[in-house]
């Protein structure tokens, strides 16, 4: 598994409370503005793509009233996560 000791993602630092976690993903708040967020627990910018089936799973099965943002990842580029909204 890649990990990088010095990203917060990697140390899986939620702002507050992790509603999921599982092998692939877990989800926190983002927090600037508070709204979820499905991060892969591997620091790569890029999920495979059943890894992104798995990511759009859990999704629908917490959040099917959002959707992905889909702006990049700004703050992070080096570490996958997608914001919901």
């Amino acid at each position: 598994m890649t990990y990088d000791p010095n990203c917060s993602l990697c140390r899986k630092e939620p702002i507050k409370e992790q509603p999921y976690h599982d092998e692939i993903c877990w989800v926190t708040f983002c927090p600037l503005h508070g709204n979820p967020m499905v991060v892969l627990n591997e620091h790569r910018p890029e999920p495979t793509p059943e890894e992104w089936e798995h990511i759009k799973e859990v999704k629908e099965k917490l959040y099917p009233n959002l959707k992905f943002r889909g702006e990049g990842m700004h703050s992070m580029p080096q570490h996958f996560h997608e914001h919901l909204v």
